[in-house]
């Protein structure tokens, strides 16, 4: 397996709800080996989700000065 982030060697550590949970051995990031189908990742996605309420951030968190 090879890092997301950094592109070096990664190895499993342990297993969580059946995918691999791997560790970089370089910048020691740690991510869950596993690729959504195409189709999950569009029905997250779509527009309608945003447009009719779904959980995304409320406008409010989007509107709040964050100190810039």
């Amino acid at each position: 397996m090879v890092c997301p982030l950094c592109g070096q060697p990664a190895a499993p550590v342990f297993e969580k709800y059946g995918y691999p949970i791997c560790d970089c051995t370089a910048c020691r990031h740690r991510f869950a080996d596993f690729k959504p189908a195409v189709d999950h990742v569009s029905a997250i996605y779509a527009d309608y989700y945003f447009e009719t309420g779904g959980d995304g951030c409320s406008d409010d968190l989007l509107n709040q000065n964050w100190g810039n």
